[in-house]
């Protein structure tokens, strides 16, 4: 699995962008506030649909799930005299996935409904309810919020009154029409709809069901000056799911400039990306795919773990490997208890996990040094041993040890967990998307130089997506997976050196020296210019340029005032030359 593209509108600091992930690694590169932690978000938003349809296993918790308030763009406004912050609607994210070799479509947007409040309201009759409830569910899958009398009405209370209630605080009805046409209350509901549209002026969409008549339908004066979505000819498809949303939505973007074909498979089939699991259970060896977002703020605290004790039956179903994986954090607990698990297990069995073995030695090929790694009962901790003889528990590594071991282990312990039938290729073959906001956290340049090539290496069919401010790692990438969002990179930074990089990728004026020596510098030449020009000595712009000077030169032995003085008298002597 891997993301191929991702398009977001009124996403924090974008206000419409589109993005190609084309290679197995990106990184995104940008000053502080350009949107590199942006795209993980909306990245992990597109993620979130996977679980909407997977029971018994939290990716991240309900009231994360989705587009939040503070991730829809804010712009300030100006009324006269005052400033206001508005929030910026439609705010959607977009992305395409592929899959087995197939595409797969993630699409959220930003709830702009009150708790009471809905954008469509479903009015059917009872004989059309399974239908009706299908294209419910599913627009619900796309973040629409849909009152259906099933849904909202609870056993034992007046549904008169529930009705006349939700069709004044909907956004949009959705009329249905099967094989009984409109009758009874449904009809009563029409003339509701009626006033309704009056005053408000909602959106009415007319949906002829498969169940409907052939022939030509008597529709009721007032519908047919709406357009309808007929499902008479093919049925319930991909395409009238994207009709209807689009009617209740009420506006033609980014996706509907797209070619249908982009979003459909092998045979024409658009599929959601919430239906992969469904996909999947239908080959059981086929591997599942690891998924993980890890923010800035991903290591824990420095203190003992505990272990994860008394799984329940869920826990230990392969889907487990998906628990809190969008949450940013690293499962510590659960990778120390599944390492000591299956070191012990191995004991009792007398012969090492093949999976133990792979873990373990993934986990040394991403720390320098390390050559071993196992769970002591006397610590309760791990322990890592060097190749110079020392011999460390976790909680006393330093934190870059720390956070690339954890980091490693979390991606490995989920792949191992998902497809224990892999064994000993479980890493080899295992894919999957992964980001990783801040790649750099705790490295030394040194270790930023292989970070990149070590994950490639250990998880080769996995897609990696991560952000940074290195030169060092911008210059261990291939061509191709840098992302640059300030703008387009001025030279190919493959193998350049990290001052080239500094300077025409990321922006950084004259990165051979200090800034402050190039502060002292400039002020330098500030002062010897105005003194060149016979000014008086209190001549107001003379003692501001001396008074700047002193100031940044005053705690400095490696004054750079002389250098500028000589490139002045240099150029003074190049101007009299040409006068000459």
């Amino acid at each position: 699995m891997r993301i191929e593209s991702l398009s977001v509108k009124n996403f924090k600091g974008f206000e419409e962008r589109s993005f190609e992930f084309p290679h197995s690694f990106t990184l995104v590169v940008g000053e502080n506030a350009s949107g590199k932690t942006s795209i993980l978000e909306a990245t992990t938003v597109a993620l979130q649909n996977m679980f909407t349809k997977l029971q018994g296993v939290n990716a991240l918790s309900d009231s994360e799930f989705g587009i939040s308030e503070e991730q829809v763009q804010i712009r300030k406004e100006v009324y006269g005299n005052s400033i206001r912050f508005e929030p910026q609607h439609p705010s959607w994210v977009d992305a395409t996935f592929s899959h087995l070799g197939e595409k797969l479509q993630s699409y959220s947007s930003f709830n702009t409904t009150s708790k009471n409040e809905f954008d469509v309201y479903f009015s059917y009759n009872h004989s059309d309810k399974k239908i009706v409830h299908a294209i419910a569910e599913d627009l619900r899958n796309k973040g629409v919020s849909v009152w259906l009398d099933d849904w909202e009405i609870l056993p034992g209370r007046p549904w008169k009154q529930a009705i006349k209630g939700a069709i004044k605080t909907t956004r949009s009805v959705a009329v249905c029409i099967g094989e009984r046409s409109i009758l009874g209350w449904q009809g009563e509901e029409l003339q509701l709809f009626i006033d309704e549209f009056s005053s408000r002026n909602i959106p009415i969409i007319p949906i002829l069901l498969p169940s409907a008549s052939a022939k030509e339908i008597d529709l009721p004066l007032f519908l047919r000056n709406f357009a309808w979505v007929d499902m008479r000819k093919e049925g319930y498809t991909t395409d009238i799911l994207r009709r209807i949303h689009l009617g209740i939505v009420g506006e033609l973007d980014l996706r509907e400039k797209l070619p249908l074909a982009d979003y459909q498979t092998q045979n024409g089939e658009v599929i959601p990306l919430a239906d992969i699991f469904e996909r999947i259970s239908q080959f059981p060896r086929i591997p599942m795919p690891v998924i993980a977002f890890y923010n800035s703020n991903r290591l824990p605290p420095n203190q003992k773990t505990t272990l994860s004790v008394n799984r329940s039956k869920t826990d230990l179903s392969r889907r487990y490997g998906y628990q809190d994986c969008l949450k940013g954090k690293l499962a510590i607990p659960d990778i120390f208890s599944w390492l000591r698990d299956e070191q012990f297990s191995g004991l009792q069995e007398n012969t090492e996990s093949l999976l133990f073995q792979t873990v373990t030695y993934a986990m040394c090929s991403c720390i320098p040094g390390a050559t071993s790694i196992e769970y002591s009962i006397r610590q309760y901790d791990l322990v890592v041993e060097f190749d110079n003889g020392d011999i460390k528990p976790y909680g006393s590594l330093s934190d870059g040890q720390r956070i690339m071991l954890s980091l490693v282990a979390d991606i490995a312990y989920r792949a191992a967990w998902m497809n224990p039938h892999l064994e000993d290729k479980v890493l080899q073959e295992t894919d999957g998307v992964i980001l990783i906001d801040e790649l750099d956290l705790h490295l030394h340049p040194k270790w930023q130089r292989r970070v990149v090539d070590d994950l490639k290496r250990t998880f080769p069919k996995i897609q990696f997506i991560v952000t940074s401010h290195s030169p060092f790692i911008i210059q261990s990438l291939e061509p191709g997976e840098l992302i640059v969002l300030d703008d387009e990179p001025q030279i190919e930074y493959a193998n350049r050196g990290v001052e080239e990089i500094a300077r025409f990728i990321q922006g950084v004026d004259q990165p051979y020296t200090s800034q402050r020596y190039v502060d002292q510098k400039a002020a330098s030449k500030r002062y010897f210019s105005l003194l060149r020009e016979g000014r008086s000595e209190d001549d107001p712009e003379l003692l501001e340029a001396k008074r700047k000077l002193d100031e940044l030169t005053a705690h400095y032995p490696d004054n750079p005032a002389s250098d500028a003085f000589l490139e002045i008298q240099r150029l003074a002597a190049q101007g009299n030359n040409h006068n000459e």
